[in-house]
């Protein structure tokens, strides 16, 4: 990760346990770490492509302050182990048949996720359905082209067949679209595309336990707070169509 040294440096191992003694899930990583030292960080930093590390070091306090959480797709299985809902390692297998099921549907059938920055008179929906009935004229059957995520204002990631997502990049102009862009991902995620990848996922939420968080953590699906473990493993599986 571009360091050379433990990333994490407290003054003692008391101070540790308090800082994450109220999420037990992280008890045992932090313990499993080289031992700490009490002096402080005085070498620079070695480049890194993901800087992520470095705003943990300066920011570990933010565990004993939580009182919320949120992930963004697989990243909700990362807000949800964080919070105790899930063990690190049941979490983690989870997100391993998540994975390898929905390559297997994104396998079945071309398609693909399109980044598009667009502009306030942009129309999203319009664009998906003419989009939809562009591939009824190329002899696709039930074809599928939405809206999969809302980035930020006038930016969305369109989700579907690839002819529909070439349609769009074709006919960008005329959706008043500022730029659209092909993401590096195998399939068309977060759409009815990946169905049959909900039953292997049900099954293994099923399978490990899963507890109320000890703070709140919202869902991708509707961004309210998950407020019992059924909630839980039932909206963590509409995920992958929404």
């Amino acid at each position: 990760m571009g360091l050379s040294r433990p990333l994490l440096f407290v003054s003692s191992s008391s101070q540790s346990t308090r800082l994450v003694a109220p999420h037990s899930c992280l008890l045992e990583p932090l313990n499993s770490l080289p031992a700490c030292s009490a002096e402080p960080w005085t070498e620079p930093l070695a480049p890194t492509p993901r800087p992520w590390p470095h705003a943990l070091h300066l920011s570990l306090q933010v565990i004993e302050n939580c009182v919320a959480a949120a992930g963004f797709s697989v990243g909700e299985f990362a807000a949800l182990v964080f919070a105790g809902a899930m063990e690190f390692s049941e979490g983690l297998y989870a997100v391993k048949v998540r994975a390898e099921a929905m390559q297997e549907a994104s396998e079945a059938v071309p398609s693909g996720m399109l980044s598009v920055l667009g502009q306030p008179q942009s129309k999203f929906n319009v664009a998906c359905l003419e989009a939809q009935e562009h591939c009824k004229t190329l002899g696709i059957e039930s074809p599928v082209c939405e809206v999969a995520n809302y980035l930020f204002p006038d930016c969305r990631v369109i989700s579907g067949h690839l002819e529909a997502l070439q349609f769009l990049r074709e006919n960008s102009s005329k959706y008043h679209f500022r730029r659209t862009k092909m993401l590096p991902v195998s399939g068309g995620f977060h759409t009815r595309l990946m169905e049959p990848a909900l039953e292997p996922l049900e099954q293994v939420l099923k399978s490990i336990s899963v507890r109320k968080p000890l703070v709140s953590v919202h869902s991708n699906v509707d961004g309210n707070r998950y407020m019992q473990p059924r909630h839980i493993q039932k909206l963590l599986v509409r995920q992958g169509l929404a």
